[in-house]
């Protein structure tokens, strides 16, 4: 059972992979009225892309939206290839970028980090592509269970940079993972970590959910964007983690390509576990906080305005 969503599209409720295994590729958006339940054979994916942004898996679910444990929204390695996007590389034994630099690479970090929409780039004329891009706007509870990725693809002459997962939801519960997490190759050759921003409309705690945006060896992590109900737009934090993967390369804050204008002016910074963060341009946060386990921050000669009272850092 797997069917593919060309045209856009609304139904009373969704209910995939309970009794069999499915897997639904939304080539576009589709609308749900009420519940939308992915049980532990289900997938939801979208098409493979190139050279563009052609697909990207974008559903609306007016009630609550189930990930049960073993089902999935899976667009790993979906994003661009072949060396395509703005962060592709098409050197071999390189890693790509998106959120977070890829290793061994020359190209910078893209795309809106409270926004974020883009696909991850890809690496090499033949090789891995960066994930995919999903957007789920629901009204209800979000349970997570199971699995919601968009993670760069490994292999063995370079890795595919982390796509972009974008959430808002009044709750969030489970314990299951959501990662942009980039490509695995090497010790210093992994894709840049993707971008993530979970918005709740109704709550005010993110539960257990585990969310990663790290990079693979050597390369910097992607970011990740957390709002609560009661925050006003755009004083959400923004977590940078590599967890124990020592990045060569950084983080661009602001990104060096397609940056939005002021976009982290009321957010707040949260540097952690061994990422290193490069300012790219002179650019105004609200608060900075950094992190005791091997977090670097570079100020690479440029300013970093800080608009909250003095504090240890």
């Amino acid at each position: 059972n797997a069917p593919t969503l060309s045209a856009a599209l609304t139904v009373r409720a969704l209910s995939a992979g309970a009794s069999r295994p499915s897997v639904l590729t939304l080539n576009a958006p589709l609308a749900i009225l009420g519940d939308a339940k992915v049980w532990s054979l289900g997938t939801l994916t979208h098409g493979d892309n190139s050279a563009s942004e052609l697909y990207k898996l974008d559903m609306t679910v007016q009630g609550d939206l189930l990930i049960g444990s073993g089902g999935a929204i899976n667009v790993d390695s979906r994003g661009y290839d072949n060396g395509n996007g703005p962060g592709g590389s098409v050197t071999d034994y390189t890693g790509a970028s998106h959120g977070g630099r890829g290793g061994n690479t020359s190209k910078g970090c893209y795309g809106s980090l409270l926004s974020p929409t883009n696909l991850g780039s890809g690496v090499t004329y033949w090789g891995p592509g960066g994930g995919g891009a999903i957007r789920l706007t629901v009204a209800g509870r979000t349970t997570v269970n199971g699995l919601i990725c968009a993670r760069g693809q490994n292999s063995n002459n370079g890795a595919g940079a982390g796509g972009s997962l974008y959430l808002q939801t009044g709750f969030l519960r489970g314990d299951g993972v959501m990662t942009v997490n980039g490509g695995i190759w090497q010790s210093d050759k992994g894709g840049g970590g993707g971008r993530m921003a979970v918005y709740l409309t109704q709550a005010t705690s993110f539960g257990s959910v585990t969310s990663t945006a790290y990079g693979g060896p050597g390369a910097a992590a992607g970011t990740i964007y957390r709002q609560r109900a009661d925050q006003d737009p755009g004083r959400g934090s923004v977590t940078i983690d590599n967890t124990t993967n020592s990045a060569t390369v950084g983080t661009e804050i602001p990104p060096s390509t397609n940056a939005v204008p002021n976009e982290l002016l009321k957010a707040t910074l949260y540097l952690t576990n061994n990422c290193l963060v490069v300012v790219s341009t002179n650019v105004t946060i609200r608060n900075l906080w950094l992190g005791s386990t091997g977090s670097v921050l570079n100020l690479n000669g440029k300013t970093l305005y800080v608009r909250s009272n003095t504090h240890s850092l």
